[in-house]
């Protein structure tokens, strides 16, 4: 794994495997966590329509397939399309099944119970995203180690973010 050079991330399973068992075996400790895609073929995207209402104003969840396609072609690497971070209570198992849940949520879920992982959204609009891998270590200091990660992701990529991340 390019990434990892020093070999201290650990591949739990791909998006589809996580779906089946819960996330039972990702640890509770805070981390960092990538989600990779192993393929080198340009990707498909689906469209999507899904949405919120904040404060009345419509807050839309999904981009176009045009945006996506511009995303993609501006990045050297795609294979590691989000960085995340969890350091919040559960730590890596429930902010990675808050991110998987997010991302099967139907728009009459999403409208029922809110949202609760925003970050990374892009990646469900990949008509590849079961086959997508997770990769996670623990660390004591989670905000630091992702812009770490980010940082030498944009070193790589011209500037460019990871796919699925949008901002600082």
């Amino acid at each position: 794994m390019e990434f990892d050079k020093e070999g201290k991330f650990k591949e739990f399973s791909k998006i589809n495997d996580l779906l089946l068992n819960g996330c039972e075996l990702i640890p509770e400790d805070k981390g960092v966590y990538i989600v990779v895609r192993e393929s080198n073929n340009n990707p498909l995207f689906n469209e999507s329509n899904q949405h919120y209402i904040k404060k009345g104003k419509k807050i839309n969840l999904s981009y176009s397939k045009t945006h996506l396609k511009e995303i993609w072609n501006k990045l050297n690497n795609h294979n590691i399309i989000y960085i995340g971070k969890a350091n919040g209570k559960g730590g890596l198992r429930k902010r990675i099944k808050d991110y998987i849940r997010f991302g099967m949520r139907t728009q009459e879920k999403i409208e029922k119970n809110g949202v609760c992982h925003r970050g990374g959204r892009a990646i469900w609009q990949l008509e590849d995203y079961r086959e997508l891998k997770i990769y996670w270590k623990e660390s004591n200091n989670p905000r630091t180690k992702e812009k770490e990660l980010i940082t030498n992701f944009k070193k790589q990529n011209n500037g460019n973010w990871p796919f699925a991340n949008r901002s600082d």
